[in-house]
């Protein structure tokens, strides 16, 4: 009986001590290693990192005033739609995670990744080219000035006038500031230059095929693509 009884008593007490809430815990001394020394280098930078595809998307928009690499749909009885996304489509080809078979996003700069973004860039300039042109889609908007001061259709812009716009250009795509004058820009005056004797037999007009592809060598450029 008197077993029973102090049993009953532990049982007891145990219940009553989980019921309050408090469980007793002895103390732990945790000592640690001194760990590895980690090289962090003495360069005042870091190694350049790929946009992932979300982020590709939202700043091709945003440097061409909200026009995207998609496909639209006109009816004749209704408002334009967006009828594919092609990020969105290729995103798995382009190494998107979809949490099923992957969970990290593959972010290096591959042969595929560049032939998609050039896909993109093609299309997406053609169509900024022609809004600021005022010969674009309703769907992409009107003209921003996004050249200017040069006049997308004009082909008597100045050589002032192009090196101004390919500094605001640099500005707006690449984050980069420099004056009309600088030398550093001399590479992309060369390449407008380049661009205008390419073009002098072109359809739609030379210019507005220059200033394309200058948007399109902008937008391929590691200088949008990483940061």
């Amino acid at each position: 009986m008197a077993r029973t009884s102090l049993r009953l008593a532990l049982s007891l007490t145990v219940l009553l001590g989980c019921q309050s809430g408090s469980v007793p815990v002895g103390h732990e001394d945790h000592r640690f290693e001194d760990g590895a020394n980690v090289d962090l280098g003495t360069a005042p930078w870091r190694a350049r990192r790929r946009m992932d595809i979300d982020q590709l998307d939202t700043s091709i928009r945003a440097v061409t005033g909200g026009i995207g690499w998609e496909a639209w749909s006109t009816p004749t009885d209704g408002a334009p739609f967006v009828r594919e996304r092609y990020f969105d489509t290729y995103r798995d080809t382009l190494g998107v995670p979809d949490y099923i078979n992957s969970s990290t996003e593959d972010l290096s700069v591959s042969l595929l990744f560049e032939k998609f973004l050039d896909d993109a860039a093609r299309d997406v300039c053609a169509r900024l080219a022609a809004r600021e042109a005022g010969s674009g889609r309703v769907y992409d908007g009107d003209a921003q000035g996004v050249f200017a001061p040069a006049i997308v259709e004009s082909p008597d812009n100045t050589p002032a006038e192009v090196s101004e716009a390919l500094a605001n250009l640099l500005l707006r795509f690449h984050g980069r500031s420099l004056e009309p004058t600088d030398p550093q820009l001399a590479p992309w005056i060369d390449l407008h230059g380049r661009l205008v004797a390419a073009t002098a037999d072109a359809d739609p007009p030379a210019p507005q095929r220059v200033w394309g592809g200058v948007c399109v060598a902008l937008i391929t450029h590691p200088d949008f693509y990483t940061y």
